[in-house]
């Protein structure tokens, strides 16, 4: 990689020809001085404090911290030495998470990484060597740790266009201004508040105790589509997450989920569905609620099954298992959706159809009601209004009601 630097050394070093070895200790001593220099550059290691072997998770949470710390917004006082630290460790961070580039760093170091690059046509130092297509290290945060990176207003530098990328002699330096869109898709402090505002840092997967429907946008994105999944977020409710990600924004990662703008996908159990069908909230609404699994949900038809269902609720404490009765034959979303969120924490049955044996039992008169069971033979009934709603007659979130109803 850098074959015309090192034979120059070794004839300079006392070397007969280029491939053999010193003729002194001397000559062995100054050529691997020379060696080690023409390959110095930083210590991407040191700079992100970790092992040489660090994997890819210790180097993103490497990365994170001190892109934190360094951020020019978390040190007003200091913004020119933070903006020189902010940039080595999105330098370091670009080099090691990228296996390619860190094989060759890890043979030539820093130097020869560059001179690699510039003979494949990447450009030197003086040609502006980029380690990163975008040139900005703010949109490697924003990837990391979605627009603003938790700073109110969002990043507030950018690289000017001076032809250069990380490190010095590269040309760009930081501006005022920050990254400009061509429009804003989403307000999610206002009239888009209820669907979530997702980042690859905050992103669901198997461990999500939800199930998640969510849509993969751009700048170019239709207009009414915000509006749409805003209205199926409401009618949602607690029953299934809503959540919104910026393709625009963390482009390297919705490449990764294999998406592109104006993309739609359930997520359950880890695993992902992509929707394809109308783009309305009740075509969204019927496409989830056909694929929400009941088998959380135990369906109660005669008093020995709900005797059965009761033993195992005496072992589990206060509002362990929860029944529904209802004069409906279709499980409603909303009893899927918590039985989902609370599997192996709270058992779900239900009571269709009005059924006069079970309801008269339990003194049932009104549909849909719910009954928490409090350790098993004491309840509390609780009327519901609107389960598509998640309300009760006190108007207390359903999953509230199914938490407190015993205490």
């Amino acid at each position: 990689l850098v074959r015309a630097p090192l034979t120059a050394l070794r004839r300079s070093c006392g070397f007969a020809d280029a491939t053999m070895a010193p003729t002194s200790s001397l000559s062995l001593l100054v050529y691997g001085l020379l060696v080690g220099a023409a390959l110095a550059g930083k210590d991407y290691y040191k700079l992100l404090g970790v092992k040489r072997n660090a994997d890819e998770a210790a180097l993103k949470k490497a990365y994170r911290k001190l892109a934190l710390k360094y951020h020019p917004d978390k040190n007003p006082d200091d913004q020119e030495g933070a903006q020189k630290k902010f940039t080595e460790v999105s330098e370091a961070y670009e080099v090691l998470s990228d296996p390619e580039k860190r094989r060759i760093y890890d043979q030539v170091g820093e130097e020869g990484l560059k001179n690699q690059q510039a003979g494949r046509g990447g450009g030197g130092r003086g040609g502006g060597f980029q380690f990163h297509g975008a040139q900005d290290p703010f949109k490697m945060f924003e990837d990391i740790f979605g627009p603003g990176g938790g700073f109110s207003g969002g990043s507030r530098f950018t690289f000017s266009a001076g032809g250069g990328g990380f490190g010095p002699g590269g040309g760009g330096g930081f501006s005022r201004g920050g990254h400009q869109r061509p429009r804003q898709v989403y307000n999610f402090d206002g009239m888009h508040r209820t669907v979530r505002k997702l980042s690859e840092a905050r992103f669901p997967d198997a461990s999500s105790k939800h199930i998640w429907f969510v849509h993969f946008y751009t700048a170019q994105s239709r207009r009414e589509l915000p509006e749409e999944v805003e209205l199926l977020a409401q009618k949602l409710g607690k029953s299934v997450k809503v959540g919104a990600l910026d393709c625009d924004l963390h482009s390297n990662f919705c490449r990764r989920q294999r998406v592109r703008g104006d993309g739609f996908r359930l997520y359950i159990d880890g695993t992902h569905e992509d929707y394809s069908g109308a783009s309305t909230a009740k075509a969204f609404h019927r496409y989830i609620s056909e694929r929400v699994p009941s088998d959380y949900v135990n369906n109660l038809l005669r008093s020995e099954q709900v005797d059965e269902f009761l033993t195992g609720c005496k072992s589990k404490g206060p509002a362990s298992c929860i029944v529904l009765f209802t004069s409906k034959f279709e499980t409603p979303l909303v009893l899927k959706g918590m039985a989902y969120q609370y599997r192996g924490v709270v058992a779900f049955g239900e009571v269709r159809g009005s059924n006069p044996k079970l309801s008269e039992r339990f003194g049932i008169r009104k549909y849909p009601t719910v009954v928490a069971f409090c350790g098993g033979d004491q309840y509390a009934t609780i009327m519901v209004d609107d389960l598509s709603s998640g309300t009760s007659s006190q108007a207390a979130p359903l999953d509230w009601v199914f938490r407190a109803a015993c205490v």
